[in-house]
């Protein structure tokens, strides 16, 4: 049962009140009156910036608008404390303080601890020193010999579109020569073609004539013997399947099918084989002959052009991972000299005379008790595909850091959407009791949510640092899904992942995964995982169901599944496709951004770790 401030005669101890330090905190047996709780809470939460916090008018606003009521004492702790405080030093001193305020606890101190000595000795201390020396030297030299990766972007493009051009040349001359064949087969006696109009007459099914007669006109069209010769073998087949039902008149109808593309097929061959001897052919064979060595040098020089732009990008996250790699010995150096000083002047304060004592009452930040550090600040709103190794590793440390609050976030914002639906029977029955006057309105329960999210992610190259994040944070988030979370990953097929996540740890599961799905050399293709996921995973898309889709959408001209997607959009709650690459590419080259728009997906832009989790935090969780 919980507690209310009205009731409280002798509170038993409050979870996490006895966090701080090493305090004893003790429990008085007096009540706190209601009214005076109130009336001095709101100068309470104003005080907690003599303590370190930094709390904004907008924050103090949703802590207190949050609470469902204002007399209950772990709602108010635990909700304030939810969104006011943003790490674990701040959450155990807002107890503390919140516990002293309200409900009288005293706490009982230790002396002040002699400091430790130096973990880090003198030469390893030197150690580093020289290391982050040799990282500073390295940029400065890499820095000199730095390339514009967007230049080498653009002629690589530049590059590329020559040596389409020059494929397209080749296309061009191969399709002349099928034309020249099929003007050829056009032009000779045309009665075998009467012959076979005369046999497509006796198919009752109009859909069936069209299609045969268009697959043969296509074959004559493209000289394809080949085609014309399965024809052939199917026309038989029906033709031996209407001898075995007794259908004599389909019979003769297939057969003389078969024959009269059996007869079209020589035609075509000796045809092209008379063709193949004019000098006419000779020149157009000359000419795929010549626009294929001019393609292969442009292609070539695609491919350098290529190689130097991937270069130059692996070469700047080099120099961020460097970076990093010394901002870190950096801070171990300040935190070894800090607390080489501090052993040093708590040596020499033991010569002059007696140390002083500075009791505290609490662990106190001051101004430097920021609610997220600059550096965490910076990452979260960079481009993902930047980061270096070490910068997505900080940002999955900021979400797990976070991941309680963020798991409330998540419980209100589904609770806000759940509607109230009036009992007009029960509130009409209990009205009888006061001769029909309505004293209280009573609603039905409400309906258990079902709410349920199933996340696709593309963990190939370009995607593979936006996929590890989202994989972590929902992992994270999961539990607070009543339908559960369903993760699949995909680079050219749908992949399971969800028993990757049943033990806690989460960032084992996305290590594993990144290791067990194969993704180097293989091409993106979302129509495969999209039709998998309708057929073999129907039964996880209802009106219950959030589909997030994570991906470039750049799928190599394959099949891009839109009538899957548009079935999804009609069964799902919402389908979403986040798409980390910057809007104004969307559509261009083989992106299909637009295709699912289309469809009725939702795109969202997600080019950095902020805008990612704040969607994943708003958009996904709003069912009715």
């Amino acid at each position: 049962m919980r507690r209310r401030f009205s009731t409280l005669s002798s509170p038993s101890r409050l979870r996490g009140c006895d966090a701080v330090g090493k305090a004893d905190l003790k429990i008085p047996r007096e009540s706190n009156p209601a009214g005076a709780y109130v009336q001095g809470l709101l100068p309470f939460v104003w005080g907690l910036r003599e303590y370190g916090f930094t709390p904004t008018a907008q924050e103090i606003e949703q802590a207190l608008s949050s609470v469902r009521d204002i007399t209950d004492v772990e709602d108010v702790l635990y909700t304030a404390q939810s969104a006011l405080c943003h790490n674990k030093e701040q959450a155990d001193a807002f107890e503390t303080l919140f516990c002293q305020k309200f409900l009288g606890y005293k706490q009982e101190y230790i002396g002040a601890e002699t400091p430790k000595r130096p973990t880090m000795s003198d030469e390893a201390l030197e150690s580093l020193k020289k290391n982050a020396e040799r990282i500073r030297q390295d940029l400065s030299r890499a820095e000199a010999d730095e390339v514009d990766a967007d230049v080498l972007k653009a002629e690589w493009e530049a590059a590329q579109e020559k040596a389409d051009q020059a494929k397209v040349a080749v296309e061009q001359a191969k399709h002349a020569i099928q034309t020249a064949i099929a003007n050829t087969i056009r032009s000779s006696d045309r009665k075998f073609l009467e012959v076979l109009q005369q046999g497509l007459s006796g198919i009752q099914n109009e859909e069936e004539r069209t299609q045969i007669r268009n697959a043969v006109e296509m074959a004559i069209a493209q000289a394809n013997g080949a085609a014309l010769e399965e024809l052939k073998v199917q026309m038989l087949n029906k033709a031996l399947d209407a001898r075995r039902r007794k259908d004599n008149r389909m019979y003769r109808t297939y057969a003389l099918l078969s024959a009269e593309m059996q007869k079209i097929s020589y035609l075509l061959k000796k045809l092209s084989a008379a063709l193949e001897k004019t000098e006419e052919f000779e020149q157009l064979e000359g000419e795929v002959k010549r626009a294929k060595e001019e393609w292969k040098p442009l292609r070539a020089a695609a491919e350098r052009a290529w190689k130097a732009y991937d270069l130059a990008l692996e070469r700047e996250k080099m120099r961020r991972s460097a970076k990093a790699e010394l901002k870190s010995i950096e801070g171990r150096i300040r935190s070894a000299m800090q607390e080489k000083e501090r052993y040093e002047a708590y040596r020499s304060s033991l010569i002059r005379g007696d140390p002083s004592v500075n009791h505290r009452e609490m662990f106190i930040g001051g101004h430097n008790a920021v609610q997220r550090e600059d550096a965490v600040e910076s990452l979260l709103n960079s481009d993902i595909a930047m980061l270096t190794a070490d910068e997505i590793q900080t940002i999955s440390l900021y979400i797990r850091t976070n991941a309680r609050k963020f798991q409330q976030t998540l419980r209100k914002n589904m609770a806000a959407h759940q509607r109230k639906r009036l009992d007009i029977k029960k509130t009409v029955e209990k009205s009888m009791r006061t001769d029909g006057d309505i004293a209280r309105l009573y609603y039905r329960k409400p309906r258990a949510s079902k709410a349920r999210i199933i996340l696709l992610a593309d963990i190939s190259g370009s995607c593979r640092a936006s996929a590890s994040l989202t994989l972590h944070f929902m992992g994270l988030m999961g539990q607070v899904f009543p339908g559960g979370c369903h993760p699949f990953v995909f680079v050219n097929h749908l992949v399971p992942v969800g028993q990757f996540f049943r033990d806690d740890n989460v960032e084992t599961a996305v290590q594993a995964i990144n290791a067990s799905v194969p993704s180097r050399g293989i091409y993106s293709n979302y129509g495969t995982p999209l039709h998998q996921l309708v057929t073999e995973h129907r039964g996880l898309i209802s009106k219950d169901t959030t589909v997030i889709l994570l991906g470039d959408c750049r799928n190599n001209l394959y099949d891009t599944a839109q009538n899957q997607m548009r079935w999804m959009c009609e069964h799902a709650h919402q389908v979403s496709v986040l798409v980390p690459e910057e809007q104004a590419k969307w559509g261009t080259g083989d992106s299909i951004v637009p295709v699912y728009q289309a469809a009725g997906a939702e795109a969202v832009c997600v080019q950095t770790a902020q805008q990612l989790i704040e969607f994943l935090l708003s958009k996904s969780i709003t069912h009715d």
